[in-house]
């Protein structure tokens, strides 16, 4: 039998809607994947490949190649991405010469963005059952005009507006999903949305709105699959707000003290903190998101929004209660982050790498390599035929400053006569288990934003990053502090490219 292709927008994608779709169509029956990318051949879109999507490389700023991508789809899942040119370095440049702000810049490429989609989807409307859209609501319409700097949610809705008046036959075919807010976005650098401990042992979180008002909060990774199944299976023309809990912040902060058994309270925050904190028009935009919500509704009351649990079929969320539970907070492993003293002067770097080699007890199957302090990540991944090539540690030594060397001899040594337990195969399952789950979804050349709240936030990365060095030996690094020192990026950097050098040894280790 034949099977229906639905074709997901945003498959490697930051705001993992995408993603969570592919998860559920993977599994269900007479289902064919396939995931739009702009670059199949990286390691999160390989990722997918692995699972069995068939990537196809497109761009949602690019009509032309979306055209090709959609064709023959039965369903599209669409995703616009507004925070992607937000945050995009080259936007500020553009911003700067065209008298606009980050955010007007991304306003005008998200619409663009949705109107692609609705173009490219309507060209394969001869064989398209469904199209789901990803929008949000009109903050201008719904707040009479108050609140004009919620650009990310006005730009989704003028894609739908585009498509409702442009495609009316592809609009009887479209259901429409609003995501709710993530509650993960204390992930991002929004500190201020997670439980955090007072001096007084207490934990309090904040944000510019009321404490009463009700919030459609999601994990957006967990539950954009089932919405989106749910919208194929029910009639089209829907809006449907996706929620795994309508709470209010107060329930929230309470839910949380109660499952840590804490007191946990939530505190209104005047706009001003957050755009301190958020400095420029990112944070004049978060500050009205959320006085919007907290005066408007999430969806801003609209009429025509049904919620998950009247829909009309069954749609199983992941709730508040079962995220708290789940997740991984600071305060529950303690802010793990790197300070590692000579970090920047190639020292720790470089014993990263010997410690690899050790640690793996395959020092015969490395070339002969020179170690700097600019080159060591690429210079790492050269590894050769072990018959022809050798590489003891005074070799790699030699590669060093003498000194250094020394030094770095007698610290391998030291860490030999030292070796942890570790149970090997349990840290490598735990490790990879938690590289390829929900929350950590990192390339190489992925671009970080670097403020101390950012990194901060990053519980789970540093989870990852934790581990890793744990498996290595060279956990006594690691200290948890509030100061961190280095960029998030140069620290994924170092870990990711430990971890896939690792794998590459051990798949030495295997066939020599």
């Amino acid at each position: 039998m034949t099977k229906k292709i639905i074709t997901i927008v945003g498959v490697t994608g930051t705001q993992e809607q995408g993603s969570s779709v592919a998860d559920v169509f993977l599994k269900e029956e007479g289902w064919h994947v396939r995931g739009i990318t702009r670059d199949p051949s990286k390691p999160s879109s390989q990722v997918w490949a692995d699972k069995g999507v068939e990537l196809v490389k497109a761009d949602i700023n690019d009509f032309a190649t979306l055209k090709p991508a959609f064709a023959g789809s039965n369903v599209i899942f669409g995703v616009t991405d507004f925070w992607g040119v937000a945050y995009d370095p080259n936007t500020k440049a553009l911003a700067t010469s065209t008298s606009r702000t980050e955010t007007e810049v991304a306003y005008e490429a998200e619409k663009q963005q949705g109107r692609n989609i609705a173009d490219a989807a309507y060209d394969t409307i001869e064989t398209l059952d469904r199209l789901v859209f990803s929008t949000l609501s009109h903050t201008r319409k719904w707040s009479n005009g108050k609140y004009t700097h919620n650009l990310h949610f006005d730009a989704k809705w003028e894609g739908v507006e585009y498509l409702k008046s442009t495609y009316p036959t592809l609009d009887k075919k479209t259901s429409y999903l609003q995501v709710g807010l993530y509650v993960t976005n204390w992930k991002q650098g929004l500190n201020f949305a997670r439980p955090s401990k007072q001096p007084d042992g207490t934990f309090q979180m904040g944000l510019p709105m009321d404490g009463d008002a009700l919030v459609p909060l999601v994990d957006a990774r967990q539950d954009t699959g089932t919405f989106t199944k749910a919208l194929v299976q029910a009639g089209p023309g829907k809006t449907l707000l996706g929620f795994g809990s309508l709470i209010s912040w107060n329930e929230f902060a309470a839910l949380w003290g109660k499952t840590y058994e804490a007191t946990c309270r939530y505190k209104r925050i005047d706009r001003k903190v957050l755009e301190t904190a958020v400095p420029g028009c990112i944070g004049e935009e978060l500050a009205d998101m959320f006085e919007y919500i907290g005066e408007f509704g999430y969806d801003g009351r609209d009429p025509s929004v049904v919620y998950p649990d009247n829909l009309g079929v069954h749609v199983p969320v992941y709730t508040m209660g079962e995220y708290i539970k789940d997740e991984e907070w600071p305060e529950k492993y303690g802010e793990t982050i790197l300070t590692l003293e000579h970090y920047n002067d190639g020292e720790i770097r470089q014993l990263v790498f010997l410690q690899l080699v050790n640690k793996l007890d395959v020092v015969h199957l490395a070339v002969i390599i020179r170690v700097g302090p600019k080159n060591w990540v690429g210079s790492m991944d050269r590894l050769s035929d072990p018959a022809q090539n050798g590489c003891p540690w005074k070799d790699i030594l030699n590669g060093l400053a003498p000194a250094r060397a020394r030094k770095l001899s007698r610290t391998r040594e030291k860490l030999n006569d030292n070796k942890a337990n570790h149970k090997q195969k349990q840290l490598n399952d735990h490790l990879a288990a938690m590289i390829r789950s929900r929350d950590v979804q990192v390339d190489l050349n992925e671009t970080f934003d670097t403020t101390p709240d950012t990194i901060k936030a990053g519980a789970v990365k540093y989870r990852v990053i934790f581990t890793l060095f744990k498996r290595i030996g060279l956990d006594t690094y690691i200290k948890k502090t509030r100061a961190p020192a280095y960029s998030l990026k140069t620290i994924l950097r170092i870990s990711y490219t430990a971890l896939s050098l690792m794998e590459k040894f051990e798949v030495f280790v295997a066939r020599y």
